[in-house]
């Protein structure tokens, strides 16, 4: 056993430090401190970020057809800007959203691991819905009327957006926003027009 202070051997059974007085803890009560502080240190790093942008699911769904996929973009965005700013991080929001095929797998493990801290039960794979993702995201470029397809690219982010939803609906800080804003209808139902236009002008060739 050794002093804390001075680093002095000292006997077994020495209360006070033979050379500079100071008292001698037992090893017990060093190493229940030791557990202490890697329990506080442990709790402090926890996970920063503890609620996101959370919409419902049959919200997301109908602003991702009637947007044409663009409604995406900005739930990507509104998600990294909540993450910079509870990280008080750098990370660029717009680029992220836009760049989303290669950031998704990164925010999906994120929320995923979040998610956990509060108990949630359903797994997914960040990396296996990234490539799904990715893969989907390319029927956009389909020709004709096959590339009617690419609203597919949306199921890929529903198992994060029902992970969000239940973040949020545990955390006292956040809400899940349920409501259609003015800029929301206005985009669906001009998206909603030209998709249906877009639709017959496929069917009548």
């Amino acid at each position: 056993m050794y002093c804390e202070k001075c680093g002095t051997k000292q006997s077994i059974d020495a209360s006070f430090c033979s050379k500079c007085g100071h008292k001698i803890q037992d090893a017990e009560t060093v190493n229940v401190r030791n557990e202490e502080s890697s329990l506080l240190h442990s709790s402090e790093q926890k996970i920063a970020v503890h609620f996101y942008y959370a919409v419902p699911k049959t919200k997301f769904i109908l602003l991702f057809v009637c947007t044409l996929g663009l409604y995406q973009l900005y739930w990507f965005a509104k998600n990294w800007m909540l993450i910079r700013q509870q990280e008080k991080s750098k990370i660029k929001p717009i680029a992220r959203a836009i760049f989303s095929i290669l950031f998704y797998s990164d925010l999906a493990n994120r929320v995923l691991k979040t998610a956990r801290t509060m108990g949630y039960s359903k797994q997914y794979s960040p990396t296996f819905l990234a490539i799904a993702y990715f893969a989907t995201s390319l029927t956009w470029r389909l020709p004709g009327a096959w590339l009617l397809i690419g609203f597919i690219s949306f199921l890929p982010l529903i198992p994060v957006v029902q992970a969000t939803n239940f973040i949020n609906e545990h955390s006292e800080d956040a809400t899940i926003d349920s409501n259609y804003h003015i800029g929301e209808i206005i985009a669906a139902i001009l998206g909603g027009i030209y998709l249906l236009l877009m639709i017959i002008g496929f069917l009548s060739n």
